[in-house]
Formats: C-alpha cells, sequence, structure tokens
C-alpha cells in the first residue's frame, strides 16, 4: 500500500504460490517507479486497489481475501 500524488491511496494484491523475486526502482528525480518481478512458475493474478484513504484500500483488500480469524485458545494452548 502507497501513497499516490494525488493524496490518494494504493494497493497491490498478487496471488501467486510459486516463488518469487521482486525488484522496486524508485526513480525519485524522474517520478518514476520500475517494477521488475519474476515467478518460478504457475499463474497468477494481480489487483490493484484504490481509496482516498488507507482504510478503504484495506477494506477492499479484505473483500477480495476475507477478514482475518481470531485464533481458538485450545492452539494457543491455553485450554
Amino acid at each position: 500500500m502507497a501513497k499516490a500524488t494525488d493524496d490518494s491511496w494504493y494497493g497491490v494484491y498478487t496471488n501467486l504460490a510459486a516463488a518469487q523475486d521482486w525488484w522496486i526502482e524508485n526513480k525519485e528525480d524522474e517520478g518514476l517507479v520500475n517494477i521488475t518481478t519474476i515467478a518460478a512458475g504457475g499463474l497468477g493474478d494481480i489487483w490493484i486497489m484504490t481509496g482516498k484513504t488507507p482504510n478503504e484500500v484495506t477494506m477492499k483488500y479484505h473483500s477480495l481475501v476475507g477478514k482475518p480469524l481470531l485464533t481458538p485458545m485450545w492452539a494457543l494452548g491455553w485450554g
């Protein structure tokens, strides 16, 4: 997740189980960001989510992948 130059926010989610390498290069003097990715194989999906606030982007992410679940107490050794 990052803040755009127009004060909006965006997030990027990739869904790929294979091993991946990512290189992100910020060319601040040119106002560009280069992103290079390599995956070991498989088919993947990429989602780009936008919003006015970080909370809006997070809500869109949770609508995509679901909300986190609370770990049961017995799994923590408490019961």
